[in-house]
């Protein structure tokens, strides 16, 4: 038995029909995540020119022996480095705040279908596992939809 978390290495299949479904949630977060690209772009930016300014130190200054200009390009790492730092806090804070405000959404809808079904269909179906399987549902397009989407996006950037 494993003490760790193993991922799973299989990839799921795209599935049109659930996004085709779960666009209406997503139309009004449009511009949310239109902004949120414009930021990822900003960090990819940001994590590029943190070595570029390293690459420049070495080849440039030190070769020269000219170190009056390092602490110009260090401070310049520094003022990049926060500002990456930042820009991935709000790409963060963005996506994962439409993402809680459409599972939110998506939540209200099941529960108000669950309250209205017929009585017949609670003594067929347990209210505990109907409660778990539309949890768990919304649980996972959260985790594929929106923290699967950010991390390959950090990843990208910071690689």
């Amino acid at each position: 038995m494993h003490s760790f978390h193993e991922e799973d290495t299989h990839t799921k299949k795209f599935d049109a029909r659930v996004l085709r479904q779960l666009l209406p949630y997503l139309k009004p977060h449009f511009w949310t995540f239109a902004y949120c690209l414009l930021i990822m772009f900003g960090v990819l930016a940001a994590s590029l020119l943190g070595p570029k300014l390293t690459q420049v130190c070495i080849d440039v200054y030190i070769k020269a022996k000219q170190f009056s200009p390092l602490l110009l390009v260090a401070s310049g790492f520094l003022v990049i480095t926060l500002l990456g730092m930042v820009l991935n806090w709000l790409l963060t804070k963005n996506v994962e705040t439409a993402g809680q405000k459409i599972l939110k959404k998506l939540r209200i809808e099941v529960f108000r279908k669950l309250l209205f079904m017929p009585v017949r269909y609670y003594t067929e179906n347990p209210v505990g596992r109907l409660a778990w399987q539309g949890g768990e549902r919304y649980r996972g397009i959260a985790v594929s939809l929106f923290t699967s989407a950010l991390h390959a996006s950090s990843r990208v950037c910071f690689s």
